[in-house]
């Protein structure tokens, strides 16, 4: 009978290590996820700072991305972004004539007769049905030819 029992593990230590071996690892990882870019046309980098989390109250580390574009890709994203607001500008400033216009409906009249001019002798009739000699208007539909 001289057999003791053994220590009990101390959890709260094991569970302290392997948080601060998880933050860690985060960390780790939130550096190696951000690496600086730069290509032709800009570049992309990131600024840290340490703050504390308003929900928390722990200090953490806080990314700022940056774009910057090189000054001709500026210079031709500022020409598209004004043309753009151009063509949005003149539309805005045509709406009130557009509704004014479509207030009322359209006036046929100042076309004249829509059927002045035409002549059966120029239409080819040896489409149509036996007896046919002229076309009335509304008399067949197309359907029917």
């Amino acid at each position: 009978m001289g057999k003791s029992a053994p220590a009990v593990p101390d959890y709260r230590g094991a569970a302290e290590e392997t948080a601060q071996a998880s933050r860690e690892a985060t960390n780790q990882q939130n550096y190696a996820n951000r690496p600086d870019q730069f290509s032709p046309f800009g570049s992309l980098t990131y600024d840290t700072e340490a703050v504390i989390d308003p929900a928390t109250g722990q200090k953490v580390t806080k990314y700022t991305q940056n774009q910057n574009l090189n000054p001709e890709s500026q210079a031709a994203l500022d020409s598209q972004l004004a043309l753009t607001r151009g063509r949005s500008d003149l539309g805005g400033a045509l709406m009130p004539r557009v509704a004014e216009d479509y207030a009322q409906g359209m006036d046929f009249s100042k076309y004249g007769d829509p059927n002045m001019g035409v002549s059966s002798e120029a239409i080819d009739m040896s489409g149509m049905p036996k007896g046919v000699s002229s076309l009335q208007a509304g008399q067949y539909n197309s359907p029917e030819f």
